[in-house]
């Protein structure tokens, strides 16, 4: 049986002038689940949670919620569906007031006392420490936990997080996390959230978009490499990395062409002098017909992918992120960890243009 569906979209674009923000051919999501947003500035994620949001409707196409066509800015949508913004806006006044706002336009007065209180608790702000301060008294982790608690005191039945941390201390963002989880868990929330924090997002969803230029890529199995591409005396290509090595890679589409390189065929080495690249974007020629890139980088995140029964591997490589799927028995013949310097090679014949 298939679960009951929360949103459906349908040929969607959304432009901004000439600018397309956002291309989705078809998405589903399912009533509460969680899925995550990844992918780079620009990439249409706040695009698609604002429309997610029926604040504004897309230049064409349709989004169905709950299996009807939403409405821009109709009650029955918009009092179910709540937003939270990497930099919330708070009323002027106390922390009380704010948590409690949206519970009094939508009329409910009854045990507001309690349902403030129990909103606060769950983002760690405890009733009689904080329900009477103002809102310029607040920390910055302190204010989005407000914010937070100001959605949960609704219990909506869709929460959208747009950067929920990426502004807050660390405390303030363990406690953000663990609420909008609960939310889900207690209420049956359904959680759409847009994040860099690539560890969190592969921690908490069950499904994670990946979004450039304003389409969904494959999920998961990819790595990203994009131009400008310049040609290079031996007829191939070249993008730099940022740090002074380069990628190679065959005749591009167009110059700023973005490739892609599943994460299976990205092959990973401890960086030893005997076996480091002679050059910054040294290669080695494959029968003539193309190059392996071998490039230095530096492990930062070690992840189990229970998905795939692999451990993902981050390895930065300059401005670039790699992130290659390693069986358990070759992360530890390789001794990974955070830091390590290794080497990473990439046959230029695997890349796919997109």
């Amino acid at each position: 049986m298939q679960p009951a569906l929360e949103y459906r979209f349908k040929q969607v674009a959304h432009y901004y002038g000439t600018h397309r923000a956002l291309e989705i051919k078809s998405l589903d999501i399912a009533k509460g689940s969680i899925t995550g947003l990844a992918g780079p500035n620009g990439s249409g994620k706040s695009t698609l949670l604002k429309l997610m949001t029926f604040a504004e409707q897309p230049t064409r196409g349709e989004i169905l919620f709950n299996g009807k066509q939403g409405q821009l800015f109709s009650p029955n949508v918009r009092f179910k569906i709540s937003l939270l913004t990497q930099k919330p806006y708070l009323l002027k006044r106390t922390v009380y007031d704010n948590t409690a706002y949206g519970l009094k336009i939508r009329g409910t007065r009854d045990n507001l006392k309690a349902k403030v209180s129990d909103a606060l608790l769950k983002v760690g702000l405890t009733f009689d420490g904080f329900a009477q301060r103002q809102w310029h008294e607040l920390s910055g982790g302190e204010a989005q936990r407000v914010a937070l608690a100001a959605r949960l005191a609704l219990r909506p039945q869709v929460l959208l997080l747009d950067e929920p941390t990426a502004s807050v201390d660390l405390e303030s963002a363990q406690l953000i996390r663990q609420a909008a989880f609960a939310a889900r868990n207690e209420w049956g929330t359904t959680l759409v959230i847009a994040s860099h924090d690539r560890q969190w997002l592969d921690e908490i969803s069950e499904t994670t978009l990946h979004l450039f230029n304003g389409k969904i890529m494959k999920p998961g199995i990819h790595t990203m490499v994009t131009g400008p591409w310049t040609r290079q005396n031996n007829g191939l290509f070249s993008t730099p990395l940022g740090n002074g090595q380069l990628f190679i890679a065959p005749v591009p589409p167009e110059k700023d062409a973005l490739g892609l390189i599943d994460n299976l065929d990205i092959h990973v080495e401890v960086e030893r002098p005997a076996n480091s690249p002679k050059t910054p974007d040294h290669c080695d020629p494959i029968n003539g017909s193309g190059f392996t890139n071998r490039l230095k980088g530096i492990v930062t995140h070690l992840m189990l992918d229970q998905k795939a029964s692999r451990i993902a591997v981050t390895i930065q490589v300059g401005d670039f992120i790699f992130t290659p799927r390693l069986d358990r028995e070759m992360v530890a013949s390789l001794a990974l960890y955070p830091g390590s310097h290794v080497i990473i090679s990439v046959d230029s014949n695997h890349l796919t243009w997109l």
